[in-house]
């Protein structure tokens, strides 16, 4: 079994090593269930028994595996290998939580003996198991911020923006989606699972308080009759902003094909994390698949400045911006706390 492939071929007699399994004849169907309590039923499709895993109500996959990122760095190396970083790990705990490099400096200069590591242990234990975690959170200092060197880029795209609107469900759970033109850039705001007016009024009015920021006008929202914004006509042409239904069958495509594009982003993500997603974490992966769609070029420009570039008048930073993707586990520095205890 792999995780990270669409499909895996299993061995029945290896399966019942970790399940217990049960074959019911009238229905044709294997039923294997973990000692966690999670069932799994294989029903026949041509001549293979196939499982295929549906999300929960809560848009959360079944809880066959927990990958263990740990786990696998130790399946590289031998178990004297491991044990021997462990040991070295340990030293460097005894030592008051000593870096690994002046662990390594005694190893080398000969200041530790009779030690049953290696200066090799002790950079494969940081392979296996990362920064000590007693390191980074006891020794991290406040340090003075990086002056902020931003590339600002003249705008030149047009002040009057025409939004392509409408609401996209992930997992049941409603957003809306904007598109403007000709800038290009793409907002989402989750709706709380509400689809009520005022939770539209509340969403749209963030849409264009975003332009406005940044000196933009909205002109016209177009929608494919979408009820709720087109409820919203009279409040927002008290704005000057008028709202532009498409006719009966007809849709709107610009928006219809970014949101096809960002459940796509979404999907990509989801199926890559070595963990099952929590659904309450969904709206911050659609967020965050957003903000990267607007880092990229538009192919529909001549040339090739973001949607972002073009809304900021800033370049993306790979420090600021990239450093790390959705979802990854990290030691993250907080300065936001008292210092003097």
């Amino acid at each position: 079994y792999h995780p990270d492939v669409p499909a895996n071929v299993l061995s029945l007699a290896l399966v019942r090593e970790f399940c217990s399994v049960n074959y019911d004849n009238d229905l044709d169907v294997f039923t294997a269930e973990t000692a966690g309590g999670c069932s799994m039923k294989f029903r026949r499709r041509g001549n293979h028994y196939v499982y295929r895993a549906v999300r929960t109500a809560a848009g959360q996959m079944p809880p066959l595996v927990l990958l263990e990122t740990v786990a696998e760095n130790e399946a590289s190396y031998t178990k004297r290998e491991v044990e021997d970083a462990r040991s070295a790990r340990r030293a460097a705990q005894a030592l008051g939580f000593a870096s690994s490099k002046d662990l390594a400096k005694m190893l080398r200069s000969g200041s530790i003996t009779n030690a049953p590591f290696t200066v090799q242990d002790v950079a494969r234990a940081e392979r296996i198991w990362g920064k000590d975690i007693g390191v980074l959170k006891g020794k991290t200092k406040a340090q003075t911020p990086r002056a902020a060197k931003v590339e600002y880029v003249p705008k030149l795209v047009q002040q009057l923006q025409t939004l392509h609107a409408d609401i996209m469900f992930v997992d049941n759970d409603p957003y809306l989606m904007s598109v403007s033109a000709p800038l290009g850039l793409t907002l989402a705001t989750h709706m709380e699972g509400l689809r009520s007016a005022a939770a539209l009024r509340k969403a749209v009015d963030g849409h264009l308080a975003a332009y406005r920021g940044e000196e933009f006008a909205v002109s016209t929202i177009l929608t494919d009759g979408e009820k709720g914004l087109i409820a919203l006509q009279a409040y927002l042409q008290q704005q000057g902003i008028r709202v532009n239904p498409s006719g009966a069958g007809q849709h709107v495509p610009v928006v219809e094909n970014k949101i096809r594009q960002l459940k796509e982003r979404v999907r990509a993500v989801v199926n890559t994390l070595p963990y099952t997603l929590p659904a309450s974490l969904m709206r911050y992966l659609v967020l965050f698949c957003v903000s990267r769609l607007n880092m990229l070029p538009r192919g529909t420009r001549v040339d090739e400045t973001s949607p972002r570039e073009l809304y900021t008048g800033r370049k993306v930073d790979f420090q600021r911006d990239l450093k790390v993707g959705f979802g990854e586990y990290v030691q993250a520095y907080n300065p936001n706390v008292q210092k003097n205890s």
